[in-house]
Order: C-alpha cells, then sequence, then structure tokens
C-alpha cells in the first residue's frame, strides 16, 4: 500500500509541477483570443506529461528491482531520465508542430538546430528532475 501512495504522490507532484509549467506560458503559444478555452489543452498535456514522468519512475523501478529506487539514485539513473523525458520532449514538440496542433508565438525562444521551443523542450526534464528529487527526500523524511 506505501509504494501505492507513493506512486500517487509522485503523480500529484508530476501533475502539480508540469500544469504550473503549461499555463506558465501560455504567453509563448499562438491560443484562442479568449484564452480559456485552450485551458483543457494545456491541462491534458500536464497530464501526459505526468504519465510520462510516472512511466519513467516505474522503468526505473525495474530496473533496481525497487520501486523506491531513487534512494540509491545513480548516475546512469540520471542519463536514463535525461535521455527519457529530453527524447519524450522532443519527439512530442516536433510531431505537435508537424501536425499543427500547437504553434509557438514570436515570444518563444527557438533551439535553432531543432526547430522547437526551449522551454518545452526542457519541461518534461526538469520536471522530472524536480519531482523524483522531492519523491526521494520524502521517501529518507
Amino acid at each position: 500500500m506505501k509504494r501505492f501512495v507513493h506512486l500517487i504522490y509522485v503523480f500529484v507532484m508530476s501533475f502539480g509541477f508540469s500544469a504550473i509549467w503549461e499555463l506558465s506560458q501560455i504567453g509563448f503559444y499562438v491560443i484562442n483570443e479568449d484564452y480559456k478555452a485552450d485551458i483543457p489543452q494545456f491541462l491534458l498535456a500536464a497530464t501526459r506529461d505526468s504519465l510520462i514522468i510516472i512511466g519513467t519512475y516505474l522503468f526505473l523501478g525495474l530496473i533496481h528491482r525497487n520501486l523506491k529506487w531513487e534512494r540509491w539514485w545513480t548516475v546512469t539513473d540520471t542519463l536514463i531520465i535525461l535521455l527519457t523525458t529530453l527524447g519524450t520532449a522532443i519527439f512530442s514538440e516536433l510531431r505537435a508542430l508537424n501536425v499543427g496542433s500547437l504553434e509557438y508565438s514570436a515570444y518563444m525562444p527557438i533551439i535553432p538546430w531543432l526547430g522547437t521551443g526551449i522551454l518545452p523542450t526542457i519541461q518534461l526534464t526538469l520536471t522530472a528532475f524536480i519531482v523524483f528529487y522531492i519523491a526521494k527526500d520524502k521517501l529518507t523524511a
């Protein structure tokens, strides 16, 4: 039961940080004049990001054969988190740009050689590291 509660804790933190990040970026996207109509899309993105973070968390739990793997966080874990979340973010951004489901405003800083916005590209990775770090502290408290 404690493991399940810990997973819920990680998910809720992931969603909270992701939702705050997503909603704070509204000005960096081309959105409807009534921005409130776009809020569900941003919250859906936060939910998706939270599921990716939970998936990464569970994947590392399988590798360590322990769902509380963050107690023994290694350099390899850091690389897995970095590659998984950054790769997913880049793929998601490129896909969304190609199908036209999002468009950056003139205020979005772009990674020139990649063509994606820097803020959404780093968001998933930063959120995952923050959540896993806080989860680690929660376990040792």
